[in-house]
């Protein structure tokens, strides 16, 4: 099998339709979204991957599906400057041996419950759900709040303090008491 991805791999190159080769990092290829390649340029993800023979430096070598991130992508990878809303586990697509992790690619916006916090971002209430953002156990999703003056939340972010704070049961701890802020922007 694994001879035959190699052929096929060879046989893409050979009629130009495959991307195959190093993109070096900060060069903005041509067209990566949609080829196959034998690395992920610096700022892209892939859908799926692959290994074939003989075509990447010689050997068996991974071969990915290459896409431009964006919001609303099932993507391999979580690219700086977007978080996701759900991950599933899915058999021969990002992990070729067997079950490897989709992400549901979104950019961060207020109000947005997401599986982790952006830098830029507080959130204002945590709640524990099953197979959203960790397939096969329970996980956290957290609603995204951008921080401002006035907002409560569960996090004192860079450039805020806070004028009071309250213990809360299962707003900012699902499963107990926890902080939530008054934030005030310094």
């Amino acid at each position: 099998m694994r001879k035959v991805v190699g052929l096929f791999a060879a046989l893409l190159i050979a009629l130009g339709l495959a991307q195959v080769g190093t993109v070096q990092a900060g060069a903005a290829p041509a067209k990566v979204t949609g080829t196959w390649s034998c690395t992920v340029p610096a700022g892209y993800t892939y859908i799926s991957m692959t290994y074939v023979t003989n075509a990447c430096g010689g050997g068996s070598a991974p071969y990915y599906n290459v896409e431009a991130p964006r919001d609303q992508l099932y993507a391999c990878t979580v690219p700086a400057g977007y978080t996701y809303t759900q991950v599933i586990s899915q058999y021969n697509i990002c992990n070729p041996n067997g079950n490897g992790h989709s992400f549901y690619l979104r950019v961060p916006k207020d109000e947005l419950y997401a599986c982790t916090v952006p830098g830029n971002f507080t959130y204002s209430q945590v709640i524990a759900q099953t197979n959203i953002c960790n397939p096969g156990g329970s996980g956290h999703t957290y609603y995204l709040r951008t921080p401002r003056d006035g907002l409560y939340a569960c996090t004192v972010p860079t450039g805020f303090g806070y004028y009071s704070s309250y213990n809360q049961y299962g707003v900012c701890n699902p499963g107990g008491n926890a902080l939530t802020y008054y934030l005030r922007k310094l």
